[in-house]
């Protein structure tokens, strides 16, 4: 359902952050928490096995939270189904720093800490929620799809996920689909190529390093000796990511601190 610009700042200028208890592992407005994590990072509360935890727990995070839902409605980044009121059912962002506050986020959720390591496709798909996949024949150019299927996004791979050459390309391309899914409005078809005066493919890569290899993680690694190839082949990333990732990294935090 669209509305009009008039409606959208309308709808903007009355958007709140509220949250939700179920959600919160820490006291939230006066209440008990309602999320318990447990060993490993796992988090449990009555019924919901699967609960995603919001760290947004202070007046300054409901501010900030404002801000964002308010800015990302005027721009029209949100979904209105029917039945919905004034206010939308879904709401994105596209965040100015490029992805790696996103792909900070999109850790959390997954209840994944700086130090876990997805290493590869296979090990990370079924965190995704995709027990099962297969491959697909390598498109010229083509590094991944994403393809919107009613409230799913389906992602394509070309070449072989087993394949024994550079392994962490394909990796890397499965973190810039994610990130793009995760970071733009829905679309039927969305690619991952090889632009790199695309500022979607840019905040795709700057996502895709930061989900697999975090910038802490791996400047705590740097500081106990080990070298760019040895990090890499932790993370199941390129050293070419990782020398990345070090040289940015007061940027990163920076950002992600914003």
């Amino acid at each position: 359902m669209r509305r009009s610009q008039s409606e959208l700042d309308l709808t903007a200028e009355l958007a709140i952050y509220v949250g939700s208890e179920e959600h919160k592992a820490k006291r939230w407005r006066g209440g008990l928490r309602a999320v318990r994590k447990r060993r490993r990072g796992r988090v449990r509360r009555p019924k919901k096995q699967r609960t995603t935890v919001c760290h947004l727990v202070s007046e300054e995070d409901r501010e900030r939270a404002t801000r964002w839902i308010r800015e990302a409605v005027r721009k029209g980044q949100c979904g209105f189904v029917h039945g919905d009121g004034r206010f939308p059912k879904h709401v994105w962002h596209a965040d100015d720093d490029g992805g790696h506050r996103c792909a900070r986020w999109a850790r959390r959720a997954l209840n994944a800490g700086p130090g876990e390591r997805f290493r590869s496709v296979i090990a990370l798909a079924p965190r995704l929620d995709a027990p099962r996949f297969s491959s697909a024949a390598p498109v010229s150019g083509l590094r991944a799809l994403g393809e919107l299927n009613q409230d799913d996004v389906r992602i394509h791979l070309g070449g072989s996920l087993r394949a024994r050459r550079r392994p962490e390309s394909a990796l890397f391309a499965l973190g810039r689909a994610v990130g793009d899914a995760i970071a733009n409005p829905p679309v039927a078809r969305s690619v991952v190529n090889g632009l790199h005066d695309a500022s979607r493919q840019a905040a795709g890569r700057a996502f895709a390093a930061e989900f697999l290899a975090p910038v802490e993680e791996t400047l705590s690694m740097r500081e106990h000796g080990k070298d760019a190839a040895s990090i890499a082949a932790e993370f199941g990333v390129s050293e070419e990511l990782v020398e990345r990732q070090l040289r940015n990294r007061h940027c990163i935090v920076e950002a992600c601190a914003a």
